[in-house]
C-alpha cells in the first residue's frame, strides 16, 4: 500500500525522511512516498507527484513552525483532500500544538508527535490495509519495539529548535473564529449531504466526492446494484476511474464485501 509523505523547509524534510524509512519497519505492506528534492517539486507535480497521489491510500502532512502556512505544503494538503477522505489525511505536528494550525489544514484530525498519538497514527495506517492489515496484538508489540528508534531520530532533529523561532500565539478570539467558520462549514456540508441526493448514494460506504460522482453517473445508486458488477465492468462499461474503484474496493473490504459477487433477486 502507498503512503504520500507531504513536507516543505529543511527540518519538515529530515523528519519526512524519518518516518519514511520508520514506517516499513512496523508495517512492512507500506510503502512511503517522499519527493527528496525540494527545490524540483513544482516541475514534477503535475507528472510525478500526482501520479504516486493516484496510488496512494494515506497521506500525512509533516508540520513545524516552519512550515505549518508554507504555500506549497497548503497547495499538497488541498490535492490531499481532494483524493482521500479526511479521516485518512493525517497532519503529524513537530513542536506545534493543535491550537496553532489554521484552516484548511485545522479540518484535518492533527496528531502531535509523541507516543500515544503517533500510535493512533500507525493505526489509521493499518486500517487502511483492509484485509491485509496486521492483527491489533501483533502491530501494538511491533509497534512498542520500534518507537524508541522513531522518538531518537526526531529528538536529534529537534534538539537544535531556537526558540526565538517561535511563533505568536494565537488569540482566543482568533481560534473562536476559526471554529465558528468551522462549524458552519459543517453545517454546509451535512445540508448539502440531505439535499442533494448525489451525496447520499451508498451510505455504507466512505467514498470520496470524485467516487460518488462516477457512481452517480453510472445510475449505480446502492450497495447491491454495486458489488454485482467486477472490476473490468466499472473501468470500460460504466468509465470509473481506477482510484475511484480502488477506493471502493478498500470500503467494501471493510464490510467483508467485494466486487463481482453473486446477488440474489
Amino acid at each position: 500500500m502507498k503512503l504520500f509523505i507531504s513536507w516543505s523547509g529543511e527540518k519538515s524534510r529530515k523528519l519526512a525522511e524519518i518516518i519514511r524509512n520508520w514506517i516499513p519497519s512496523v508495517i512492512q505492506a507500506v510503502e512511503p512516498y517522499f519527493s527528496p528534492d525540494d527545490i524540483d517539486k513544482g516541475a514534477i507535480w503535475y507528472s510525478e507527484i500526482s501520479k504516486e497521489l493516484e496510488n496512494s491510500n494515506v497521506g500525512i502532512i509533516c508540520l513545524t513552525n516552519e512550515n505549518y502556512e508554507a504555500p506549497w505544503i497548503l497547495f499538497e494538503a488541498g490535492a490531499l483532500a481532494k483524493t482521500f477522505t479526511k479521516s485518512r489525511v493525517i497532519p503529524i505536528l513537530f513542536g506545534l500544538r493543535p491550537t496553532d494550525i489554521k484552516a484548511p489544514l485545522s479540518q484535518f484530525q492533527c496528531a502531535t508527535f509523541g507516543k500515544n498519538e503517533m500510535s493512533k497514527v500507525i493505526k489509521s495506517i493499518n486500517k487502511a490495509l483492509g484485509d491485509t492489515a496486521l492483527n491489533s496484538n501483533i502491530l501494538e508489540k511491533v509497534y512498542e519495539k520500534w518507537w524508541p528508534d522513531l522518538e531518537s531520530q526526531v529528538f536529534e532533529v529537534m534538539k537544535n529548535e531556537d526558540p526565538k523561532n517561535k511563533f505568536e500565539i494565537r488569540s482566543d478570539r482568533e481560534i473562536l473564529e476559526e471554529v465558528l467558520t468551522i462549524t458552519r462549514s459543517i453545517n454546509t456540508e451535512i445540508d448539502n449531504t440531505i439535499n442533494k441526493p448525489k451525496y447520499s448514494i451508498i451510505p455504507e460506504l466512505e467514498l470520496s466526492v470524485r467516487a460518488i460522482v462516477e457512481l452517480k453517473k453510472a445510475n449505480i445508486l446502492k450497495l447491491g446494484d454495486l458489488v454485482k458488477h467486477t472490476e473490468s465492468e466499472l473501468n470500460k462499461k460504466y468509465k470509473l476511474s481506477k482510484m475511484s474503484i480502488r477506493r471502493i474496493k478498500e470500503e467494501l473490504a471493510f464490510l467483508g464485501l467485494k466486487l463481482g459477487m453473486k446477488v440474489e433477486a
